[in-house]
C-alpha cells in the first residue's frame, strides 16, 4: 500500500506502522489502544460466533466499552473507534454478522 493512502485512511499511525493482529484470547481493548497510542493500528478480537446470545459477542461489547474508557471517549460521541476488530467468518453462524454485529 502506498504511504499516502495508509496516512489517509490512518492520519494517527507513524513510520514505521505498527499492526496488532486480533488474536482471539490474547488481543484485547488494552493491547489495541496502547498500539493505537504508540502510531500503530490495534485490533480488537471478536471471534467467530455472531449469535444473538454469544458469550463472544458480550465479550466484544464489553471490549469496546473497555477501549472507549482507555481512550477517554464514549458512546455519545458518535465517533468511530480508532481500532479496528477482527472476526472469523466462516462459522455457521456467519449468517447472523449483519444483525447481530453491526450498530
Amino acid at each position: 500500500m502506498a504511504p499516502s493512502k495508509l496516512r489517509s485512511w490512518f492520519p494517527h499511525a507513524k513510520a514505521p506502522v505498527i499492526i496488532s493482529a486480533p488474536m482471539l484470547g490474547a488481543a484485547g481493548a488494552s493491547l489495541a489502544t496502547e498500539v493505537h497510542k504508540a502510531g500503530g493500528i490495534g485490533f480488537i478480537a471478536a471471534g467467530f460466533d455472531f449469535s444473538e446470545s454469544s458469550a463472544q459477542m458480550k465479550d466484544m461489547d464489553a471490549a469496546l466499552t473497555q477501549a472507549r474508557s482507555l481512550l477517554s471517549t464514549t458512546a455519545d460521541d458518535q465517533q468511530p473507534l480508532p481500532l479496528g476488530v477482527g472476526f472469523i467468518t466462516s462459522h455457521e453462524t456467519a449468517g447472523l454478522f449483519v444483525a447481530n454485529v453491526l450498530p
